[in-house]
């Protein structure tokens, strides 16, 4: 029987371990080959969704840019913000950085077509400074701090010379008419790589007024991108497609250097000593296989996507080591087969003991069991020398090995889900004290339990002042219009179970009796159950926004350069006042006679003093219960409530009365007013407005001609005031100009035209300072160009009076030249108008031969030779002829 016994453990001993082996080897190779697939594909969804995190970050980062563009282009084309006008243009450029203060972009500015610069920027510590370059500055860029109420403090920074012409940002708007980014350049401020998002802006007539725009420095990008992959070894950069020009990174790297010479040189993605990135990029560059990739050794997960905009063609480019998932996992793998190999050694040894003792008794199997049931999760089956209750003692104690590990596993999760409360607890406490606004919460019964320091100040209570007292002693809320005292939120929630919000004009009154006008929610605190264990209050100062809110409404309602109500408030209160009991209901129109002409010759500065001078006489001349506004560019209504048409004939005269004794520098007021008048109820409002403004424009047509020629006038008068010689330099040039019509054989109405256009031609100096107009020394290359801007001001004064159009052209193009060399269009022969070509020989003849600041008189011979010597280039060759013969004779 011995002998047997032996045989059948050694067989039984010999499959055992057979089976183990194949068992346990065949488990592990299943396992750890499905790890490692596990892993790659843990690692791919790791690099997809690295990947779109990236993208989503570039795409925020490059929007609010091009967001600011596109945004204020308009108030600026429209003229809702005047460039020109230095306190709207400082708070406009604040008000648009204070906006994005949290944001990416570094300034925000409007660079013009002239060379002049404005704008603002973030310093090194987030606040912001106006900058300035223009005359004032001699072309270099100003920085200045600034106030609470966005008033410049003082200069801070000389940023050198700067014109904002040259800028790759400047260039690339104008080329493209639309927003576009600049191509990435050094910031001539900041030691750091910039790219700017720009966009044209044009004048009414089509011209360049300037480029809008706002920049950013890619270091911050930098920062993103470290922010991004650290912790999962992830390496991020962002290039051009082209060029492989580094645009940011994650490695640390600057995406720039200097060479010893001192010179800025950019780098490419070779020079980040990146092996991973580099071949990345020459992959996807050559169409090469990229997205999994294998570099000395490591591999890895790498994703390639074009980031395409405007101005823009770049790849953003990211990889995750397949180290990151396969380290952690060798390391798992390593302390599974220790731990297989121990589970299977004891296994084996636990079966050969099994094996040993098989015919143990049945009983020491119940005791063993007792054990068990009592809480003994340590006992065991004891050896057995019978094969069959072995066998069963082995499946005992497997059965109690399995529970002894899973009573133990749950004792460790409960310790471990005990642990993640107590922090969660922790965490949601210091999200609490850490917000922004005032939170407070209570229990079932109202009671506070926690005060976060905003609500601490609000309040005026501390924490341990009103922890345990009801919320309403604490929390004390009246309405601001009523002052009645509100009901108690925290009730309500408490009764209904929902959620509360303040109504309007709700003010705080802290513990010392300081109001803030707040707003806020109140919601329940509830168990998993859904039983309201407490209520929470979260509630901020509405102070700030409260007046926001009120400037808003005050400017939506009131035009900017007058004070005046606008168009819309008008329109609805012309709606609001059509009931019976405002009849007679009278509506006045009032247009500003000549303000395009006033624009066009002293300045749109002066035509919106004419525009401000006129709301003041309305303002001063009409009564109280009269309602003023702005429609619009020269047009203007009053609405006249319980007002007869005597009445309003009344108020007519006394406006025209001020406004002809109101003089701006030397031009008089000149208004054209209409009027009508609702009284009865069955006249249509819209009728009334018809008759009143066809009213207004026949008054334009009657006084209308009168005050654009007495602007003329003025503007000629002003002229020679600015400039000694040019009254007789005119008169000269108009009699020139009669002899050489006469010479041609000119009708004599053409004659008389030609003659007035001599006296015309300069008025467009008007615009030109008259420290240039009398400088005696050669002028400057910016104040030539200034000079040569005067015709086309002439056109644009003259086309704007009929009686006067008929010269435009004639003055427009008398610094043309045959050559085409000319101003301001470079027409060429023929295609100058023959008056033009007549008064360029006469203003030349009588510019040389007339006593200037900047030079002595020539001789009449010495001026015909070199009228002679430029004939057929500079002057038409037939008219000099003509020209030379009739001064010959004389």
């Amino acid at each position: 029987m011995k002998a047997k016994s032996i045989s059948i453990k050694t067989v039984i001993i010999l499959v055992f371990l057979i089976a183990l082996l194949i068992l346990t080897g065949g488990s592990l190779y299943i396992v750890f080959d499905n790890w490692m697939k596990s892993a790659e594909d843990t690692t791919a969804t790791l690099a997809d969704e690295l990947h779109r995190e990236i993208i989503t970050e570039v795409n925020e980062y490059m929007h609010v840019p091009r967001h600011i563009v596109e945004v204020n282009r308009g108030l600026i084309e429209r003229k809702i913000v005047e460039i020109d006008n230095s306190a709207e243009r400082d708070v406009f450029f604040i008000n648009s950085m204070k906006t994005h203060i949290d944001e990416e972009v570094y300034s925000f500015s409007f660079g013009t077509n002239a060379g002049e610069y404005y704008g603002a920027r973030k310093n090194q510590l987030n606040e912001i400074e106006v900058m300035i370059n223009n005359s004032e500055t001699n072309g270099e860029s100003w920085y200045y701090s600034i106030d609470e109420q966005h008033r410049l403090v003082k200069k801070v920074v000389n940023a050198g010379s700067f014109d904002p012409r040259t800028r790759d940002w400047f260039k690339a708007a104008i080329d493209s008419e639309e927003v576009v980014f600049s191509p990435v350049y050094k910031h001539f401020v900041m030691h750091d790589l910039t790219v700017s998002a720009a966009v044209p802006i044009y004048d009414d007539s089509g011209e360049l007024y300037g480029v809008l725009s706002s920049h950013m420095t890619l270091n911050r990008i930098n920062e993103n991108l470290e922010e991004i992959s650290r912790g999962n070894k992830a390496l991020i950069a962002i290039v051009e497609r082209d060029t492989g020009y580094v645009i940011a990174n994650s490695i640390g790297t600057d995406n720039f250097m200097e060479n010893s010479d001192g010179i800025f040189e950019r780098i490419t993605v070779e020079d980040l000593d990146d092996k991973a990135l580099s071949g990345i990029y020459n992959n996807y560059i050559n169409m090469d296989e990229y997205e999994k990739l294998d570099v000395e050794g490591d591999a890895y997960q790498s994703r390639i996507s074009p980031y395409q905009a405007n101005g823009i063609d770049w790849l953003v480019i990211s990889t995750v080591p397949l180290s990151l998932i396969t380290n952690d996992l060798f390391l798992g793998m390593q302390k599974a087969l220790a731990y297989s190999l121990s589970i299977s050694t004891a296994l084996f040894l636990i079966f050969v003991f099994g094996v040993k003792r098989l015919l143990s008794p049945i009983d020491e199997l119940v005791r063993v069991n007792e054990k068990l049931i009592k809480g003994d999760l340590t006992a065991r089956a004891g050896p057995s020398k019978y094969i069959e209750v072995g066998r069963l003692a082995d499946s005992f104690n497997e059965t109690a090995d399995e529970l002894y590990h899973l009573i133990y596993n749950l004792e460790s999760e409960v310790e471990m889900r005990t642990y993640e409360l107590f922090n969660e607890k922790e965490r949601f406490r210091t999200t609490l004290l850490s917000v922004g606004d005032g939170v407070i919460a209570t229990d079932k019964k109202g009671l506070v339990t926690v005060m976060n320091p905003i609500a601490e100040n609000l309040t005026g209570w501390s924490l341990s002042e009103a922890k345990g007292k009801h919320f309403i002693d604490v929390f004390k809320i009246i309405n601001e219009q009523t002052r009645e005292i509100c009901e108690d939120p925290v009730q309500k929630v408490l009764d209904t179970g929902g959620i509360v919000e303040l109504a309007n004009h709700t003010v705080l009154i802290a513990k010392n009796g300081r109001e803030t006008p707040i707003e806020d929610s109140v919601g329940p605190i509830k168990a998993q159950s859904g039983k309201i264990t407490g209520v929470v209050i979260v509630f901020r100062d509405f102070s700030d926004k409260k007046e926001k809110l009120k400037e808003i409404e005050y400017l939506s309602f009131h035009d900017h350069l007058t004070g005046l109500y606008n168009r819309r408030y008008m329109e609805d209160t012309i709606a609001r006042l059509d009931q019976d009991r405002n009849l007679p209901l009278a509506i006045m129109v009032i247009d500003v006679n000549g303000l395009k002409l006033t624009n066009d010759a002293f300045g749109h500065k002066m035509g919106d003093e004419l525009l401000v001078r006129v709301s003041n006489i309305l303002k001063e001349k009409c009564r109280s219960v009269d309602i003023v506004g702005r429609m619009g560019g020269d047009e203007f209504c009053v609405l006249l409530p319980k007002t007869s048409l005597e009445e309003a004939e009344q108020v007519k005269k006394r406006i025209l009365n001020r406004a002809s004794n109101t003089k701006i520098d030397s031009i008089v007021v000149s208004l054209a007013v209409g009027f009508a008048v609702k009284e009865n109820k069955g006249q249509d409002i819209k009728d009334v407005m018809t008759i009143a403004d066809n009213n207004m424009y026949k008054d334009k047509l009657k006084y209308g001609k009168a005050m654009r020629n007495r602007t003329i006038e003025t503007v000629l008068k002003n002229i020679n005031h600015k400039y000694d010689q040019e009254q007789i330099h005119t008169e000269r040039v108009s009699q020139y100009c009669e002899e050489i019509a006469r010479a041609m054989g000119f009708e004599e109405n053409k004659i008389q035209e030609i003659k007035t256009a001599g006296i015309l031609h300069d008025i467009g100096k008007i615009m030109v300072p008259s420290e240039i107009l009398n400088k005696p020394s050669k002028l400057t290359d910016e104040e030539f160009e200034i000079i040569k801007r005067h015709p086309e001001t002439s056109y644009q004064i003259l086309k704007s009076v009929d009686e006067y159009s008929v010269f435009a052209e004639d003055v427009l193009y008398h610094h043309e030249r045959p050559d085409g060399k000319g101003y301001p269009e470079g027409l060429i022969g023929d295609e100058i108008p023959i008056n033009s070509r007549i008064i360029a020989v006469a203003d030349a003849y009588e510019a040389m031969t007339a006593k200037r600041p900047y030079q002595n008189p020539k001789s009449k011979d010495e001026a015909l030779e070199e009228l002679v010597r430029c004939s057929g280039t500079q002057f038409d060759l037939k008219i000099v002829d003509i020209f030379v013969n009739i001064m010959r004779k004389a």
